[in-house]
């Protein structure tokens, strides 16, 4: 059995059970193999404090949510105060010295880990290149063995330094296989120059817990799944709703779950989308939640009459994915990721940022102008993106290297 490293870049922990779910619900579909998983998460410190751990080489460790098997390794850095990043040189310099103590002490933690269990991986599988992609490309060289990786996120390097854009080229590169999850995604990385082939895989939606169990609502539901960014475009759905008010449609309801994770209670009017909604005045029409169980995600779905996306950019849209395997249609921006899944039998594609040609997609819908069958909707990103389709396409990776 190939025992496989995996390194996710963000995992859940106690304090934030939805952050990286998904990866563990990756890796924990790969029974057939040996999965270790291992997170790194950085624990600034001064200098002093640093020296003082180094020299009595503690170790620090947090559980993480099993199965699978493994543990989650804090990494000592040396904090910068805040005048010495006016000086370049001297922050780069720092920079650089985080990087050699982010590797040499996290293999030396994981090391510790692997002997006490006599395990050794014979592939590492980092999800996301920052920084998961980056330690594996370090490991790899340690331990002798491939590494592959998965990106995830918006492929965005202007906010990096030099020196991280190079770390970055150099995980990629030299990666035995690197694979994105949409073509939008491709697209964005080879852009930069990056000399690599990337294979497009998708992502797993769980088939088997996001199935058609339709509840209904007395009332006409928008369901939306967002966070308060730019990237998600909030102002966009906001406006839109104010445009069906404004023409006194009133039978509806937007359901908005998001804003704050970390905080359990499910309305709170501290929720910045909260906020938002009450400036734009539509308050009234929009229940927004904090935080959802994500067993109990499918009954939201199944109470929906349609789902709505207004993101700039998403890599491939989990969320969209998983309302259409629930049969429920989506209304999506021009995003990117979502060019892989959406069609005239499970949903509507319109411009991004804008507010009038979403308000009449949420009317034709709800009119019924337009009308959608939901197991057709299911149908169409079932055999792309459901447990059995991925798992194929990753096991064809795993067992070819």
């Amino acid at each position: 059995m190939k025992k496989i490293l995996y390194i996710p870049s963000w995992y859940p922990t106690p304090e934030n059970r939805m952050k990286g779910s998904f990866f563990r619900e990756q890796a924990f579909l790969f029974n057939d193999f040996d999965i270790f998983v291992t997170t790194i998460v950085p624990l600034e410190v001064n200098i002093f404090k640093f020296s003082y751990n180094y020299l009595k080489k503690r170790f620090l460790y947090f559980d993480i949510q099993t199965p699978p098997k493994g543990y989650g390794i804090y990494y000592f850095q040396i904090e910068i105060p805040n005048i010495f990043k006016l000086f370049r040189p001297l922050a780069n310099r720092i920079e650089r010295i985080n990087f050699k103590i982010m590797c040499k002490y996290s293999f030396f933690s994981l090391k510790n880990k692997l002997d006490d269990l006599n395990w050794r991986p014979d592939l590492i599988h980092a999800q996301s290149t920052v920084d998961g992609g980056i330690f594996a490309y370090y490991l790899s060289r340690k331990f002798n063995i491939p590494y592959i990786i998965t990106e995830h996120q918006v492929f965005l390097l202007q906010n990096f330094s030099a020196f991280k854009i190079d770390l970055i080229h150099q995980a990629i590169s030299k990666a035995t296989s690197f694979l994105a999850v949409s073509e939008h995604q491709k697209r964005q990385i080879l852009m930069n120059g990056i000399s690599c082939f990337p294979k497009v895989v998708g992502n797993l939606v769980d088939d088997t817990l996001f199935n058609i169990d339709r509840q209904g609502n007395n009332i006409f539901t928008i369901l939306v799944v967002t966070y308060p960014s730019y990237i998600k475009d909030n102002e966009t759905l906001f406006k839109a709703v104010k445009i069906l008010t404004t023409k006194n449609i009133t039978n509806f309801k937007v359901q908005i779950i998001g804003g704050d994770f970390n905080n359990l209670q499910l309305k709170d009017k501290e929720n910045p989308l909260y906020k938002e909604a009450e400036k734009a005045d539509i308050i009234d029409y929009v229940e927004i939640l904090n935080y959802i169980d994500r067993a109990k995600m499918p009954e939201f779905y199944n109470k929906a009459d349609v789902f709505v996306s207004t993101s700039i950019a998403e890599t491939f849209g989990v969320s969209q994915c998983e309302a259409m395997m629930c049969g429920v249609p989506v209304i999506a921006t021009a995003n990117g990721g979502i060019d892989d899944m959406i069609s005239e039998s499970n949903g509507i594609k319109i411009p991004i940022q804008n507010h009038q040609s979403l308000a009449q997609a949420i009317m034709q819908v709800k009119n019924r102008e337009i009308q959608f069958d939901p197991q057709e909707v299911r149908n169409s990103v079932v055999y792309k993106f459901g447990k059995t389709a991925f798992k194929n396409n990753l096991t064809k990776i795993y067992t070819s290297i």
